[in-house]
């Protein structure tokens, strides 16, 4: 009786056609019962299956919870992933986001954010197995393998938006901190090393960039070459915009040596 959203994954042709012979006419569609569902993340992998994430919301699996499956090339769940090529549990009490995943590897890494209780939340990373799904509990040898952090280091609420896989095994977080929308949200990155702690060969592991005097900043995305990361966003011109103080694009390179 209730109406919910499902995930969908469609595969195109060369000319951007649906492909019919991938899924059914072009087309996979995942339905969690009674739970409305939030795509943020899709990669293909060598041999042509797909991972994609993302969370919903189902009845009985907490408020908010991460969403990890796994489709064979030909466009189906692959069942030696998770359970039934699905991973949908109860993480964090509350709220546990996957907004994208780095892979390594056997080694997936997801960034998101989320919390155990209050109303602000944490950057959240969790580690997976490409292949099978399994998630590791001894992650980063945070609680439940769930890897907190707070970049503002003053409970001000964050958002991780992105990972990136970085040579050595190492991870990037990308974000920001700070109340969402409001002056003095900060852009932020984080480096995790192969076991998923800060990495503290960059100062605490966490940077932290006001890309403006009382802007709302955000990272969304980057790029790995060689020794270098870039990570990319934009300074915010807050909620009151003009001509001259508005949204601008900003990009950061760092040396990763």
């Amino acid at each position: 009786p209730r109406t919910d959203t499902d995930f969908t994954v469609a595969k195109l042709t060369a000319n951007g056609a649906l492909d019919a012979t991938w899924g059914t006419s072009g087309r996979f569609t995942l339905d969690i019962q009674e739970s409305n569902a939030t795509a943020r993340a899709l990669h293909v992998l060598g041999d042509g299956s797909v991972i994609a994430g993302g969370y919903a919301n189902s009845p009985g699996v907490g408020t908010t919870q991460p969403v990890l499956y796994r489709l064979t090339p030909a466009g189906a769940l692959d069942a030696n992933f998770a359970t039934g090529g699905l991973f949908h549990e109860t993480v964090l009490t509350l709220q546990t986001e996957v907004y994208n995943f780095a892979i390594d590897g056997n080694k997936l890494t997801t960034a998101g954010y989320g919390r155990n209780a209050g109303t602000t939340n944490d950057w959240v990373a969790l580690r997976f197995n490409t292949t099978t799904g399994a998630r590791d509990t001894n992650f980063g040898n945070a609680p439940n393998g769930a890897v907190m952090i707070d970049p503002s280091g003053m409970m001000l609420g964050s958002n991780c938006r992105n990972a990136l896989a970085l040579p050595g095994g190492k991870t990037a977080l990308i974000g920001s901190t700070g109340p969402s929308n409001m002056p003095a949200q900060d852009g932020a990155v984080a480096i995790l090393d192969v076991n998923g702690k800060l990495d503290t060969h960059f100062g605490t592991g966490v940077n932290v960039f006001p890309l403006g005097p009382s802007s709302n900043d955000q990272f969304w995305s980057g790029a790995v070459a060689s020794n270098k990361l870039l990570v990319t966003g934009w300074r915010g011109g807050g909620m009151t915009q003009t001509d001259t103080v508005n949204d601008d694009a900003h990009a950061v390179v760092f040396e990763l040596d």
